[in-house]
Protein backbone atom coordinates (compact mmCIF):
# COMPACT_ATOMS: atom_id res chain seq x y z
CA UNK A 1 0.00 0.00 0.00
CA UNK A 2 1.33 3.38 -0.92
CA UNK A 3 1.84 6.08 1.66
CA UNK A 4 -0.77 8.22 -0.11
CA UNK A 5 -3.34 5.39 -0.07
CA UNK A 6 -2.72 4.74 3.64
CA UNK A 7 -3.06 8.45 4.40
CA UNK A 8 -6.37 8.54 2.52
CA UNK A 9 -7.65 5.49 4.42
CA UNK A 10 -6.67 7.01 7.77
CA UNK A 11 -8.47 10.26 6.89
CA UNK A 12 -11.55 8.24 5.90
CA UNK A 13 -11.37 6.28 9.16
CA UNK A 14 -11.03 9.46 11.24
CA UNK A 15 -13.95 11.00 9.36
CA UNK A 16 -16.09 7.90 9.98
CA UNK A 17 -15.11 7.95 13.67
CA UNK A 18 -16.20 11.58 13.95
CA UNK A 19 -19.45 10.79 12.15
CA UNK A 20 -20.14 7.90 14.54
CA UNK A 21 -19.22 10.01 17.58
CA UNK A 22 -21.58 12.81 16.55
CA UNK A 23 -24.44 10.40 15.84
CA UNK A 24 -23.90 8.69 19.21
CA UNK A 25 -23.77 11.99 21.11
CA UNK A 26 -27.03 13.15 19.50
CA UNK A 27 -28.74 9.80 20.12
CA UNK A 28 -27.68 9.76 23.77
CA UNK A 29 -28.78 13.37 24.25
CA UNK A 30 -32.18 12.56 22.73
CA UNK A 31 -32.65 9.43 24.85
CA UNK A 32 -31.46 11.22 27.99
CA UNK A 33 -33.82 14.12 27.37
CA UNK A 34 -36.75 11.76 26.81
CA UNK A 35 -36.40 10.49 30.37
CA UNK A 36 -35.44 13.77 32.00
CA UNK A 37 -31.70 13.18 32.25
CA UNK A 38 -28.66 14.96 30.85
CA UNK A 39 -26.22 13.29 28.50
CA UNK A 40 -23.66 13.09 31.33
CA UNK A 41 -26.23 11.43 33.58
CA UNK A 42 -26.96 8.79 30.94
CA UNK A 43 -23.27 8.12 30.25
CA UNK A 44 -22.59 7.79 33.98
CA UNK A 45 -25.29 5.12 34.07
CA UNK A 46 -23.47 3.42 31.20
CA UNK A 47 -20.24 3.44 33.25
CA UNK A 48 -22.14 1.87 36.13
CA UNK A 49 -23.80 -0.72 33.91
CA UNK A 50 -20.46 -1.88 32.56
CA UNK A 51 -18.89 -2.14 36.02
CA UNK A 52 -21.94 -3.23 38.05
CA UNK A 53 -20.69 -1.57 41.25
CA UNK A 54 -18.35 1.33 41.67
CA UNK A 55 -17.62 4.36 43.79
CA UNK A 56 -18.07 8.05 43.11
CA UNK A 57 -14.29 8.24 42.64
CA UNK A 58 -14.51 5.54 39.94
CA UNK A 59 -17.18 7.56 38.14
CA UNK A 60 -15.11 10.74 38.40
CA UNK A 61 -12.12 8.90 36.97
CA UNK A 62 -14.15 7.40 34.10
CA UNK A 63 -15.94 10.62 33.19
CA UNK A 64 -13.40 13.33 33.94
CA UNK A 65 -15.97 15.11 36.11
CA UNK A 66 -14.93 16.77 39.35
CA UNK A 67 -15.87 15.15 42.66
CA UNK A 68 -18.49 17.80 43.33
CA UNK A 69 -19.99 17.34 39.84
CA UNK A 70 -20.16 13.58 40.42
CA UNK A 71 -21.86 14.11 43.77
CA UNK A 72 -24.49 16.32 42.10
CA UNK A 73 -24.88 13.79 39.29
CA UNK A 74 -25.40 10.94 41.77
CA UNK A 75 -27.90 13.05 43.72
CA UNK A 76 -29.92 13.51 40.50
CA UNK A 77 -29.74 9.82 39.58
CA UNK A 78 -30.70 8.73 43.09
CA UNK A 79 -33.62 11.15 43.14
CA UNK A 80 -34.82 9.64 39.84
CA UNK A 81 -34.35 6.12 41.38
CA UNK A 82 -31.77 4.95 38.81
CA UNK A 83 -29.11 4.27 41.45
CA UNK A 84 -28.72 3.63 45.14
CA UNK A 85 -25.74 4.35 47.36
CA UNK A 86 -24.61 2.19 50.24
CA UNK A 87 -21.73 1.89 52.68
CA UNK A 88 -20.25 -1.54 53.17
CA UNK A 89 -17.73 -3.20 55.44
CA UNK A 90 -14.81 -3.29 55.79
CA UNK A 91 -14.45 0.43 55.00
CA UNK A 92 -17.66 2.27 55.81
CA UNK A 93 -16.17 5.51 54.48
CA UNK A 94 -16.46 4.18 50.93
CA UNK A 95 -19.83 4.65 49.26
CA UNK A 96 -20.73 2.05 46.65
CA UNK A 97 -23.06 3.01 43.82
CA UNK A 98 -25.38 0.43 42.26
CA UNK A 99 -28.02 0.47 39.57
CA UNK A 100 -31.61 -0.18 40.61
CA UNK A 101 -34.37 -2.31 39.12
CA UNK A 102 -35.93 0.95 37.90
CA UNK A 103 -32.82 1.44 35.73
CA UNK A 104 -33.27 -2.07 34.33
CA UNK A 105 -36.89 -1.39 33.45
CA UNK A 106 -36.22 2.02 31.90
CA UNK A 107 -32.88 2.36 30.14
CA UNK A 108 -32.01 -0.87 28.28
CA UNK A 109 -35.26 -0.89 26.30
CA UNK A 110 -34.38 2.56 24.94
CA UNK A 111 -31.37 0.99 23.22
CA UNK A 112 -32.86 -2.32 22.06
CA UNK A 113 -33.63 -1.24 18.49
CA UNK A 114 -30.13 0.25 18.14
CA UNK A 115 -28.64 -3.00 19.42
CA UNK A 116 -30.65 -4.91 16.79
CA UNK A 117 -29.35 -2.58 14.06
CA UNK A 118 -25.74 -2.92 15.22
CA UNK A 119 -26.02 -6.71 15.39
CA UNK A 120 -27.43 -6.73 11.85
CA UNK A 121 -24.48 -4.61 10.73
CA UNK A 122 -22.05 -7.04 12.38
CA UNK A 123 -23.30 -9.78 10.06
CA UNK A 124 -21.50 -7.96 7.22
CA UNK A 125 -18.08 -8.67 8.76
CA UNK A 126 -16.12 -11.85 9.37
CA UNK A 127 -14.69 -12.75 12.79
CA UNK A 128 -11.24 -11.28 12.05
CA UNK A 129 -12.75 -7.99 10.89
CA UNK A 130 -14.89 -7.82 14.04
CA UNK A 131 -11.79 -8.45 16.21
CA UNK A 132 -9.93 -5.66 14.41
CA UNK A 133 -12.92 -3.32 14.77
CA UNK A 134 -13.21 -4.04 18.50
CA UNK A 135 -9.46 -3.52 18.93
CA UNK A 136 -9.59 -0.21 17.07
CA UNK A 137 -12.57 1.07 19.06
CA UNK A 138 -10.91 0.13 22.37
CA UNK A 139 -7.73 1.86 21.29
CA UNK A 140 -9.62 5.02 20.34
CA UNK A 141 -11.62 4.92 23.59
CA UNK A 142 -8.30 4.69 25.46
CA UNK A 143 -6.97 7.70 23.57
CA UNK A 144 -10.13 9.67 24.41
CA UNK A 145 -9.89 8.68 28.10
CA UNK A 146 -6.22 9.72 28.15
CA UNK A 147 -7.13 13.06 26.57
CA UNK A 148 -9.86 13.52 29.16
CA UNK A 149 -7.39 12.68 31.95
CA UNK A 150 -4.52 14.88 30.80
CA UNK A 151 -5.98 17.78 28.82
CA UNK A 152 -6.67 21.06 30.50
CA UNK A 153 -10.14 22.34 29.73
CA UNK A 154 -10.18 25.01 32.41
CA UNK A 155 -10.30 28.70 31.78
CA UNK A 156 -12.47 30.71 29.48
CA UNK A 157 -12.44 30.36 25.76
CA UNK A 158 -11.03 33.34 23.97
CA UNK A 159 -13.80 35.19 22.21
CA UNK A 160 -12.80 37.29 19.22
CA UNK A 161 -13.57 40.97 19.55
CA UNK A 162 -15.93 42.60 17.11
CA UNK A 163 -14.09 44.75 14.64
CA UNK A 164 -14.77 48.44 14.60
CA UNK A 165 -16.79 49.63 11.64
CA UNK A 166 -14.92 52.99 11.54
Amino acid sequence: MTKSRRSTLIRELLSAAREYSSAAVFLHATIASSIGLSGSDLKALDVLERSSTCTARDIASATGLTNSAVTALLDRLEKRRFIRRSREAPDLRVVKVRLTAHFGRTIPRRFSSLEDRVLASCRNYNDDELKISASFLRSVAGAVREELRTASFTGSAEVPRARSMT
